[in-house]
């Protein structure tokens, strides 16, 4: 970033500032910065010390700007004028703590599988020891660990057991505390010894305990507990918390009452977050995002969970020719004309992590926050603005420590281009302790930021998701996550978007690329259904990105998709085709569309539809099947927006093929020239593991026997529908015996098969292809339509979309129109044609070819040549 920073020079003499210079020249939507030397050493609890300062600008608009600690005795104060002008500013400085909090030992990362390790840690003078478990910010699950022999130790040498004291206060991640047992309740294990006392706990874990007058020193012997075997890391520390002088309300003389002024220039540059200002704000429509000067803002995020981290890194990465990952990721995005990137902070740098060095006492490394302020900037050197999120799904942190993660968070970034998505999956489960408490974090975050930008937070998947946030003050726009299966119904942003009063609605997640094996154009379809039905925009993801995969060998998330390393997930051509679809969006006034779901009608059905007739479901009639080997068998139910499909969803074991039956299928005849079928489509369930999609050796096979004779057998091994038909006509044994098999390949996992929703149709001989029509009366895919009143119309068609005849509703009798065809995945633009309208509406011109479209008409005979 062009970041002026103003040094504020401070003459020190024993330990006092006695003047400081004026601030040099500073630049409306900018960050400027102020530094400033504390007469006393807060190294260790800066906590204990709320600093900020109030800045009133030219028009006499007051804001309240918290600064935070840096290191040593320097803290500082970041702030972004909104206004070209004089601005002054005064500090204060309030100490509030009568306690100190040393982290006194750290084990760094613990691996499964490892030997116990010895800690023993001198407590004489402490009043309370905290024990802390962290999963090392890998993401990954299984971290049972255990405090073995955990004993306080007398001036006699006499030993108190930890487990048989009461503890001031105990979280953890999963579980129970367990005494004297792991969390599954099972003896404690850490590598190949077992111990009779100590606890047993799971990351993240906090547990707390009042030390009693003459303690001397704590013993215990920590590792992941044998029950996850090789699997687990983390990082065991122990703090101690020691009394101190009363100090409540003393005010430091080198940080507080300090003032100064500044002129800042009007905003320049060929960067729109330094022309418009990156705080963004709430459309006055209440249907879109603005730049802080009210110029609409195209969101078009990326997903970077584990960002910042070592796994993106500053300098180097995994790619032998790539000097910098996140340069390279960010240079990229950014010549894409991606906007926003999504980050969670999932990961450690250096070995540190916020939710350790964001914690009272434990870790508060400076070095660490100042890697991250490179990461900041960089984005906005390259016009993209971090969405910035602590953790995910409810990190057990206390409410306390959360609120002071996160004033450090709003202090040090509040003056970038930034925004606040507060955490991940906030609401998973409805886990009833946390929401409310994750609800009231977000209302302190808005209060804590100056410039009260617009936020949200990031929701479950929306069959999950019971939006306690929609109705919080602090929640400016409504975030869906759509999820990686199916493309969400349109009514789901159609709803949220006629919701009074009005808010932005956002897609957030949706439809990953590369995961379940999603390619660009099913990527293309989520994007242009979620904008065209209310959205205002779309973040993309790629698998490989969202957790950047290492090399080949890193397999972390492949129950997800095949494991792609990052710099081939970098290049997934749908994100090239976002950058399309917001040129493509920009070249009319997208701000003013507005969904309209009635203005295309179907006028022509797809040929053969009318005539087939459904005889017979097998769904309907499963509780009469027999499953063969008791394997796994159940009804999975899909809605695909459309209507409610059902699959009978089958789990085989290697070797063991899974078998339904029904010994009594009893048909009608068929008539002439007809037939009667049996249609099914063959898939597998996303969760199901792909070692390697190309090895035929996966996937599973698929079989339907009648009267004991093979009439199909597929084999599937990738994601995706197989459509398939037996034709039942000539079988002369009435009622028959049908078998469906499933049978697994050797190399998988997670062996999820699906006959989706099996169905007997009656069908004329001559019915065409293809079978997946056979499932529904209408079109599987609609058009949807966003349209400026009858100004302009932009028009989706979704790809395989067979198009007989389209009226476009909603236009003036007898005007003109120009429509032009843009290419989505090129971003091109066809000639375009006049089209005059009739009593009735106006018959759409068909695509050039079977793919997806988008058709843009605007009222006149000339059109621009994008």
């Amino acid at each position: 970033m062009d970041k002026t920073t103003a040094i504020i020079v401070i003459l020190c003499c024993a330990g006092h500032v006695l003047s400081a210079a004026p601030p040099s020249v500073h630049r409306q939507w900018r960050v400027s910065e102020f530094t400033f030397t504390a007469a006393d050493n807060h190294e260790g609890q800066p906590q204990h010390v709320v600093f900020g300062a109030t800045f009133t600008g030219p028009d006499g608009r007051v804001y309240d700007v918290p600064g935070f600690w840096d290191g040593g005795r320097t803290w500082r104060l970041r702030f972004t004028p909104p206004t070209p002008g004089v601005w002054r500013y005064q500090t204060e400085a309030v100490e509030r703590a009568s306690v100190r909090v040393v982290t006194a030992y750290d084990s760094g990362t613990v691996r499964g599988g490892e030997r116990p390790v010895q800690v023993e840690v001198p407590t004489e003078g402490a009043a309370e020891i905290r024990l802390v478990v962290s999963d090392a910010d890998d993401g990954a699950s299984y971290d049972h660990a255990d405090w073995a022999n955990a004993a306080l130790v007398g001036e006699d040498g006499r030993k108190t057991y930890l487990d048989e004291l009461k503890p001031l206060s105990a979280s953890q991640g999963h579980g129970k505390l367990g005494l004297r047992t792991n969390v599954p309740g099972q003896p404690l294990r850490i590598g190949d010894k077992t111990f009779e006392r100590g606890l047993g706990t799971h990351a993240h874990s906090r547990i707390a305990y009042a030390l009693p007058p003459g303690c001397r020193r704590f013993t215990a012997e920590v590792g992941v507990d044998a029950v996850v075997k090789e699997h687990g890391t983390v990082r065991f520390q122990v703090c101690l918390i020691y009394p101190r002088d009363d100090r409540v309300g003393r005010r430091d003389p080198g940080l507080h009452g300090k003032t100064g002024h500044f002129t800042a220039q009007p905003a320049a540059g060929p960067n729109p977050l330094h022309t418009h200002g990156g705080l963004l704000r709430v459309s006055k429509d209440g249907h879109h995002l603005t730049y802080a000067d009210g110029t609409p803002f195209f969101w078009l995020g990326d997903t970077w969970w584990f960002c910042p981290s070592d796994l993106m890194p500053l300098e180097g990465s995994t790619h032998p020719s790539i000097p910098s990952a996140y340069q390279a990721l960010i240079e990229k995005r950014g010549h894409q004309r991606f906007t926003v990137i999504h980050m969670a902070f999932l990961g450690e740098i250096g070995g540190v992590s916020p939710f350790t060095s964001g914690k009272r006492g434990a870790d508060w490394d400076p070095a660490y926050w100042q890697r991250v302020d490179r990461y900041m900037d960089i984005a906005n050197d390259n016009g993209l603005i971090p969405v910035i999120g602590m953790g995910w799904t409810g990190n057990p942190l206390k409410a306390e420590d959360w609120r002071l993660l996160w004033r450090h968070v709003v202090a040090r970034y509040g003056a970038h281009a930034t925004t606040w998505l507060v955490c991940g999956e906030y609401n998973v489960k409805d886990a009833q302790d946390r929401v409310p408490r994750t609800l009231a974090l977000g209302q302190y975050i808005k209060d804590m930021d100056p410039h009260h930008r617009a936020m949200s937070i990031h929701p479950w998947y929306h069959k999950g998701d019971k939006r306690q946030a929609w109705e919080q003050p602090w929640y400016d726009f409504i975030m869906f996550q759509g999820g990686h299966g199916a493309v969400p119904p349109a009514a789901l942003y159609l709803d949220a978007y006629g919701r009074e009063p009005a808010k932005p609605v956002l897609e957030a997640e949706c439809r990953y690329e590369g995961i379940h094996e999603h390619r660009a154009p099913e990527v293309r379809e989520a994007a242009y259904e979620a904008i065209q039905s209310g959205s205002f925009g779309y973040t993309y993801g790629s698998h490989g990105l969202w957790y950047p995969t290492q090399d080949e060998k890193d397999t972390r998330f492949d129950n997800w998709g095949t494991p792609t390393p990052w710099w081939e997930a970098l290049e997934r051509p749908g994100a090239t085709h976002m950058g399309h679809l917001r040129a493509i969006y920009e070249s009319v006034q997208w701000w003013q569309l507005a969904p309209a779901p009635d203005a295309v009608t179907v006028t022509t059905e797809r040929d053969g539809m009318a005539s087939v007739e459904t005889l017979y479901s097998l769904v309907d009639h499963f509780p009469e099947a027999a499953a063969v080997n008791e394997h796994w068998c159940r009804l999975h139910e899909e809605n695909t927006g459309k209507s409610m499909l059902k699959s009978i969803f089958l789990h085989p074991k290697v070797g063991e093929p899974a078998v339904l039956t029904y010994p009594k299928y009893d048909l009608p005849r068929p008539k002439a020239n007809e037939r009667i079928t049996l249609v099914l489509a063959l898939g597998m369930n996303r969760k199901a593991n792909l070692k390697d999609p190309k090895n035929p050796s996966d996937g599973v096979t698929f079989s339907v026997r009648i009267n004991g004779r093979t009439q199909l057998k597929e084999h599937v091994h990738s994601h995706g529908w197989l459509y398939r038909a037996v034709d039942l006509s000539k079988e002369a044994e009435n009622p028959m015996f049908l078998e469906l098999a499933v049978e697994a390949g050797p190399n998988m996992n997670w062996d999820h098969a699906l006959f989706r929703h099996p169905i007997v149709v009656r069908r004329p001989t001559n019915t065409p292809e293809p079978l997946r029509n056979v499932y529904a009366s209408k079109p599987p895919r609609r058009v949807v339509t966003k349209a400026d009143g009858d100004n302009a119309f932009v028009v989706y068609f979704p790809r395989e979309e067979r198009i007989h005849g389209r009226r476009l509703n909603g236009l003036r009798t007898g005007a003109v129109y120009t429509a032009a065809w843009h290419d989505p995945r090129t971003g091109k633009r066809l000639a375009a044609n006049t089209v005059r309208t009739e009593n009735n509406g106006c018959l759409l011109p068909l695509p050039p070819d079977n793919q997806d479209w988008v058709l843009i008409l605007r009222r006149g005979e000339s059109v621009d040549s994008r």
